[in-house]
């Protein structure tokens, strides 16, 4: 184990508030001009209420408020993320995401189950969103450039910048959102088929118990670097390689 008189000290606490060349906040982590604030401004002034309606009033742990859940798969879409286990993953570690939803924690059946039951309401968002974007003249979202789905510019059934009408831009950003949408639903289908998980079980997830799981497996691996070291003929048999040269 390393002694820790002799190194340099972290700059930093993980317990603590960051301070001096450090943002003391997260708003101070987001660049005043990101998307991600435009599109938090403008769902700031969507009537929610009938999205609301839809909740049943029940007693119980309060559920998280459509706005955010709608908010992050809105932005998902403009960043290329395609998949609801990747937006849970973003809430989790994107400074952008973690601003959006002030921190809150979604997990990826949420998003899933929202995304069915508010498909209509959705889409009018995300035309809504993306009509206030040409009237302001953003660009990158006015010609629907959401991010790889970029689909070759002037040719693409999804250009806006050639739409002559406001109905025919409207219609594009119908048949984008029905696009990405797709490429959603594929992505959690083919997420349900395998059992892949990107965290710690739920054993090494407490600290304790994977401290203790880490040193047995660092005892383990020196134990089995001080054998080789004594007996460095299991590192190199010389009959094996022998054989092996003979079957060659």
């Amino acid at each position: 184990m390393a002694t820790q008189d002799y190194w340099a000290d972290s700059p930093i606490d993980r317990r603590q508030t960051p301070l001096g060349r450090w943002f003391p906040t997260l708003d101070a982590m987001i660049a005043p001009n990101d998307p991600v604030r435009f599109l938090d401004e403008v769902l700031q002034a969507v009537d929610w209420k009938d999205w609301e309606e839809k909740y049943r009033r029940q007693k119980g742990q309060p559920p998280i408020h459509p706005r955010y859940i709608a908010a992050t798969i809105l932005y998902g879409m403009y960043r290329g993320i395609r998949s609801s286990r990747k937006l849970e993953e973003a809430c989790n570690y994107r400074f952008d995401f973690i601003w959006l939803v002030e921190g809150r924690h979604i997990d990826h059946t949420t998003f899933a189950k929202f995304r069915t039951r508010f498909h209509q309401a959705l889409k009018e968002l995300f035309k809504q969103i993306g009509r206030i974007a040409m009237a302001l003249g953003l660009i990158r979202l006015g010609e629907v450039g959401f991010d790889a789905t970029r689909v070759k510019a002037n040719n693409s059934r999804f250009a806006t910048r050639t739409a002559k009408t406001l109905e025919e831009k409207l219609q594009a950003l119908d048949e984008l959102f029905e696009h990405l949408s797709t490429q959603l639903n594929a992505a959690d289908a083919e997420d349900l088929g395998t059992s892949e998980k990107t965290g710690l079980s739920d054993e090494l997830a407490a600290v304790e118990q994977r401290r203790q799981r880490v040193q047995e497996a660092l005892e383990q691996a020196r134990a089995a670097d001080e054998v080789r070291r004594r007996c460095p003929v299991w590192t190199a048999s010389p009959t094996r390689s022998a054989s092996g040269r003979s079957g060659s």
